[in-house]
C-alpha cells in the first residue's frame, strides 16, 4: 500500500486518467485510497457504465468521445488484463499528446522502476539510487544490471552495507556523493 501511495505522489501535477472500470480495479483503488483527486476520470468502452462513478472513489466514467481535447499525461489501465489491446486501440493518445500508458499493477513497482515508466529520460545513478532507496540495492543490481556490471560493482557493496559509500579509499560518511555517481555507469549500467 505504501509503495502505491509513493508512486501516486509522483503523478501529482500531471493529468491522470484511468482506462476501464472492472470490479477488481475498483477494489484495488479503494484499498489504496486512490480517488478523483488523483485520477480525474476513467474511460470505459461499455456504454452501460458511462456517465456513472466508480464506487467509493467518485471517479467519473466517460466514453472516449467525452475526454478533453488535450489528452492526459498518464493513463492508468485499470483493466490490466487488456493492457496491450487498450494501448494499441488508443495509440493516438501517445502519438498526439505523449500520453504514457501504465498498468494499475505498475503502481506496485519499486519507485525507480516506476519513475522510468512515467519519464523515459529518468536516469538512475549511484547517488539517486543510494539516497532514494537505501540498502535495498543488492537484489536490484543483481537482477537488472547489464551482464558483468554487477560483478564489477561487487567490491563497493560491502562498504555500502556498512552505511557509507567508498570510492578510491575515500570514506565520505554518507550513502552517496557527487563523486560516486559514475561508478555504475562506468561498470556498464
Amino acid at each position: 500500500k505504501k509503495q502505491v501511495q509513493e508512486n501516486m505522489k509522483l503523478l501529482e501535477g500531471k493529468s491522470v486518467c484511468g482506462y476501464g472500470s472492472p470490479a477488481k480495479a475498483t477494489t484495488a483503488l479503494n484499498y489504496f485510497g486512490i480517488d478523483s483527486s488523483m485520477i480525474q476520470y476513467t474511460v470505459e468502452d461499455n456504454e452501460l457504465k458511462q456517465g456513472k462513478l466508480l464506487p467509493g472513489m467518485n471517479i467519473p466514467i466517460r466514453s472516449i468521445s467525452r475526454t478533453p481535447n488535450k489528452g492526459p499525461d498518464v493513463c492508468i489501465v485499470l483493466a490490466w488484463n487488456f493492457f496491450d489491446s487498450i494501448v494499441e486501440k488508443n495509440k493516438h493518445m501517445k502519438n498526439t499528446w505523449g500520453t504514457v500508458f501504465i498498468s494499475i499493477k505498475d503502481l506496485q513497482l519499486p519507485i525507480w522502476e516506476f519513475k522510468k515508466l512515467i519519464d523515459p529520460s529518468y536516469k538512475l545513478t549511484v547517488t539517486t539510487f543510494l539516497e532514494e532507496y537505501g540498502n535495498r540495492y543488492s537484489n536490484y543490481l543483481q537482477n537488472n544490471a547489464p551482464d558483468g556490471a554487477y560483478i564489477k560493482v561487487l567490491p563497493y557493496l560491502k562498504d555500502i552495507e556498512n552505511g557509507f559509500f567508498v570510492e578510491a579509499g575515500a570514506h565520505n560518511g554518507s550513502l552517496a556523493s557527487n563523486s560516486n555517481t559514475k561508478i555504475l555507469e562506468d561498470c556498464g549500467w
